[in-house]
């Protein structure tokens, strides 16, 4: 895999299998492209395009998450490393060292294939150099193919070979919404992998919504045909999420950042743990992963 930083698209060229796949948000209708950007050939609504024209901004007006100046977005010209996070600035430990859900999520991976897959919530750390991602999310990044909400993914229907999602799924004020239109993207036969926490603290205040079982993984995608639910991250680092958290809010200023970064180094070494933990009892996960089929 390259450099995040090589990977970072020159927005000098479009990508024709991007726009292909492109649908109003509103209507599911194919988009024309025109001088001002690109109209619904059915509803007639009207979409800019940012980055020199070549990042495309799908928010329907009517979504909470529509924001007029993403239109006017243009990437930074700067190079180099990319910013560190909070955790290795403040040379915290990783959060996830176990990685359980690496083998299964390698097989989905293999499964797809060359196939076109969706990245629905990309963010900024979510960079893939292969040409058959396709990065959605509701802010334009530099890895970004798309701005476009998950409740009204602007792609028409049978899309893509797969949807990718992770850690999205709590962010989003519907689910079951969303789960329907990721179901109506995928072709038939195409496969989903989503992960989302179970037991984890709040965070992205105020956009966060819900935590997610096996059978909640279920009951949400159920116009999908589960193939397999599974732990993601197990019970250690679910406590060593809440015992910095419980610090940060019991000791004031620089005293709590030194408590925090002790707990977190001395639970560092129980997280290796949590592989045995849940294979002997994969109810004391601390997130889950789930893989679906549209038949």
């Amino acid at each position: 895999m390259r450099s995040a930083t090589s990977l970072l698209p020159s927005y000098d060229v479009r990508r024709p299998d991007v726009w292909q796949r492109l649908a109003c948000p509103l209507c599911r209708s194919s988009l024309d492209e025109v001088e001002s950007g690109l109209r619904c050939a059915t509803c007639g609504q009207l979409y800019l395009v940012a980055a020199g024209g070549t990042v495309p901004i799908l928010l329907a007006a009517t979504s909470e998450l529509y924001e007029a100046e993403f239109a006017d977005w243009r990437p930074s010209q700067r190079r180099g490393t990319p910013a560190k996070s909070y955790r290795q600035a403040r040379y915290l430990p990783p959060t996830n060292v176990t990685r359980i859900s690496e083998p299964a999520k390698r097989a989905f991976l293999d499964a797809v294939g060359p196939g076109a897959i969706l990245n629905v919530g990309s963010g900024q750390c979510e960079i893939h150099g292969e040409a058959n991602w396709v990065n959605l999310d509701i802010h334009p990044h530099h890895n970004v193919d798309v701005v476009g909400d998950a409740h009204q993914l602007p792609f028409l229907d049978g899309s893509f070979d797969a949807v990718y999602s992770v850690s999205v799924l709590e962010h989003l004020r519907d689910p079951f919404l969303a789960a329907r239109e990721m179901a109506r993207v995928l072709k038939p036969g195409g496969r989903l992998w989503c992960t989302a926490p179970f037991a984890y603290p709040v965070h992205g205040h105020p956009h966060d919504y819900f935590r997610f079982t096996p059978e909640g993984y279920r009951s949400v995608f159920r116009d999908l045909e589960i193939e397999t639910v599974g732990p993601a991250t197990g019970p250690v680092t679910t406590i060593g999420h809440f015992a910095e958290r419980a610090l940060d809010a019991l000791l004031p200023g620089k005293l709590g950042f030194l408590a925090r970064w002790t707990a977190a180094w001395c639970i560092q070494p129980w997280k290796y743990l949590d592989p045995l933990l849940v294979r002997r009892d994969a109810t004391c996960a601390s997130s889950y992963f789930v893989v679906a089929r549209k038949t």
